[in-house]
């Protein structure tokens, strides 16, 4: 158990599209319970895909909403990435910190880069398939992706497993079960330090 400090301890998932980033910040936001771990609510411009609701996984706002944001500086940090807007909330951060609670998200490689300048103390950890081949078969799975932006994200894949030395830790996601069991003790360790 960790006391409430002012580290404000942050621990960031990334990797390619496909990889499976959110399944895992759900397992380790599950596992740790919502008195000690939390995560905050990406503002998109995207549409709902599935059952996805507005306030639950996203706030899927216009791109008009989304600049003024920005504009606004409410944002940590955003990118423009696959044709949307995607940043997160300030606010949404200070607020967990202040509950004494651990920050867990999942970000692109902008994303991430942008929030530990901000964030010095931040943990990144970069997940990575068993192949490219693998991340290709992932990404063709998810149906609502057209050929050309399944194109795009192989390609912007190929490019940020290339970058996956400058973080952290790097964890191959072959066995989910595994990747949390070695993901655990990377944030137990972590959490002794800060």
């Amino acid at each position: 158990m960790w006391s409430k400090s002012n580290k404000n301890p942050l621990i960031i998932i990334s990797g390619p599209s496909g990889v499976g980033k959110s399944t895992i910040v759900k397992e380790i936001l599950s596992f740790y319970g919502p008195e000690r771990m939390g995560t905050t609510i990406t503002y998109t411009t995207r549409s709902p895909r599935g059952t996805e609701k507005h306030g639950k996984e996203y706030y899927f706002v216009s791109k008009e909403e989304f600049i003024s944001l920005k504009e606004k500086n409410v944002l940590a940090e955003w990118t423009y990435i696959y044709n949307h807007y995607y940043g997160t909330a300030i606010e949404q951060m200070n607020s967990l910190w202040k509950e004494g609670k651990v920050i867990i998200k999942d970000f692109d490689l902008k994303g991430t880069m942008a929030i530990k300048a901000l964030y010095p103390q931040t943990l990144r950890i970069f997940i990575s398939p068993p192949s490219v081949e693998e991340l290709i078969q992932r990404v063709r799975k998810r149906s609502e992706n057209p050929v050309k932006d399944m194109e795009v994200r192989i390609r912007q894949a190929k490019h940020e497993m290339g970058e996956s030395a400058s973080f952290d830790y790097s964890l191959e996601n072959n066995d989910l079960s595994t990747t949390i069991e070695k993901l655990k003790k990377i944030i137990e360790e972590y959490l002794k330090k800060i």
